[in-house]
């Protein structure tokens, strides 16, 4: 039976990169595979922390040296990405937005509907 690929979700500010991993690979294969494919090269694995978290807020920090399996990463898991600022002279926060709810905009798009088709009418009767 072949054995299908574990993904893992690594999220870091508004974006979300599905990650294709082994339970062979290590956390610094992972940040490798980040840096190299997703990231275009634009950061170095030494640059790059991965962080998981069990509850909102609680966050750890992920050993380079140990493999995907024992650091826990399951498949569909969530990872934090975070980087090195240089500029700051130290590590970034994990950072994760979350997305608005769209019920607040679901109104407004039904507001928008209504003047547009309001507004329309009145073209097609002034014309006229």
């Amino acid at each position: 039976a072949t054995k299908v690929p574990n993904y893992i979700r690594v999220k870091r500010l508004t974006s979300t990169y599905f990650v294709c991993v082994s339970a062979k690979d290590n956390v610094a294969r992972v940040k490798q595979i980040l840096g190299d494919t997703i990231l275009n090269g634009e950061k170095k694995p030494e640059e790059m922390r991965l962080y998981t978290s069990k509850t909102p807020g609680d966050y750890t920090l992920l050993d380079d040296t140990l493999p995907v399996e024992r650091a826990g990463l399951e498949n569909d898991m969530v990872v934090y990405l975070c980087y090195y600022d240089a500029d700051q002279g130290k590590w970034e926060n994990v950072q994760v937005s979350q997305p608005e709810d769209l019920d607040d905009y679901a109104d407004d798009d039904e507001e928008f509907e209504e003047e547009g088709l309001s507004s329309r009418k009145e073209k097609g009767k002034s014309k006229a």
